[in-house]
């Protein structure tokens, strides 16, 4: 046993290997259906690439319009309207995780075991590092510090509101909601007019383009992400309580809604814990929450073509057996002109739940 794992697995060996991490990766995602290659994916994943670490990738997003129209017999020629791309670009790094074995090699399980073991655990990690940090880009925590605090998070100005219409100032805490109060809570009318927001965008604020819909079903849609005591308290809201006993988006198969809390209105609500819930910073504090409403190409994600690489040794002078993952890739909250390109952020107030008679 020991002499097979100084020589390793061979170059096929390894090749098999790095697929089956990557299926581990894709399997382990918390809602997959939101990640695809499709410019109508929420978060755009681009992972034909052959480029490397520090190296740039250009994305391709299409926006909303509408063409001019020629009625009647009237000329074609010359007036055509020119295809509306707008581009956004990420730059290229490495993401790495390993593990090894706990104890003495000899008193340890099988080779294949600790391979099957050490894939299924990459594959985790992975899928939990790349959540983590799609929800970090698409909320604007721009430094990836777990201290929002001390954090600039970047929500474009027009792309973002605080429940109950305040106006936005202040540096600490969640920055921005020092004029939210405790009563500043989410509603079904809190989903509405962020729905309006992103999808009259282009009406009502000058240099904004509207959020494209993601198509759903062949409707159009969008995809809003509570953050959970958020979304505690949008529960209490009596027209929600109502859309939460009809069940009648569960007749869909799309994969879409897939871990969604419900479908109402155009929208598809879920609940979700890497969203930053943090005190205003305001005298006296109050705690908040921020969500999102997202369409298409919200988050960018380029991958280098090959899935993962594995590595795998010994350390510890051979006492104990290793292995290593690494990927190629980045993430990037889409945007242009330095304007968010598909997400609309809400900041709201979200006092601890507490049980009710």
């Amino acid at each position: 046993m020991t002499a097979h794992l100084l020589t390793g697995p061979s170059a096929a060996q390894r090749r098999v290997y790095e697929a089956e991490v990557m299926n581990e990766v894709i399997r382990n995602f918390p809602k997959p259906g939101l990640i695809g290659t499709s410019k109508n994916a929420v978060f755009r994943i681009s992972n034909k690439l052959t480029k490397t670490k520090g190296d740039t990738y250009i994305f391709q997003m299409k926006k909303a319009r509408k063409g001019t129209r020629r009625i009647g017999n009237v000329p074609r020629a010359g007036h055509e309207d020119d295809v509306d791309y707008h581009t956004d670009q990420v730059t290229l790094n490495t993401m790495a995780s390993g593990i090894a074995s706990q104890g003495r090699l000899e008193e340890l399980k099988y080779l294949f075991d600790l391979r099957e073991e050490g894939k299924e655990s990459l594959g985790q990690d992975f899928a939990l590092w790349w959540w983590e940090d799609i929800f970090d880009h698409a909320q604007g925590n721009t430094a990836m510090s777990p201290v929002f605090s001390q954090t600039p998070l970047a929500a474009s100005t027009n792309r973002r509101y605080l429940v109950g219409g305040q106006t936005v100032s202040g540096t600490t805490g969640i920055p921005g909601t020092d004029n939210l109060t405790a009563t500043d809570l989410p509603t079904s009318q809190t989903l509405k007019l962020m729905k309006y927001r992103a999808w009259m965008a282009d009406q009502l604020y000058t240099d904004y383009t509207k959020i494209p819909k993601v198509i759903v079903d062949g409707k159009p849609t969008y995809v809003v992400f509570m953050e959970p005591a958020a979304y505690w308290h949008l529960k209490e809201d009596d027209v929600i309580q109502s859309v939460l006993k009809d069940a009648s988006w569960r007749g869909s198969k799309n994969p879409l809604f897939s871990g969604a809390s419900f479908y109402w209105d155009g929208l598809i609500v879920h609940e979700e814990e890497n969203l930053l819930r943090e005190d205003n910073g305001a005298t006296p504090a109050v705690t908040c929450s921020r969500n999102l409403l997202c369409g298409t190409s919200a988050v960018l994600i380029a991958k280098h073509d090959n899935a993962v690489r594995w590595w795998e040794g010994l350390v510890d002078r051979g006492r104990q057996w290793a292995c290593w993952g690494e990927m190629i890739c980045a993430f990037k909250k889409a945007q242009f002109n330095s304007i968010d390109w598909a997400v609309q952020v809400f900041d709201c107030a979200s006092p601890d739940p507490v049980e009710t008679s």
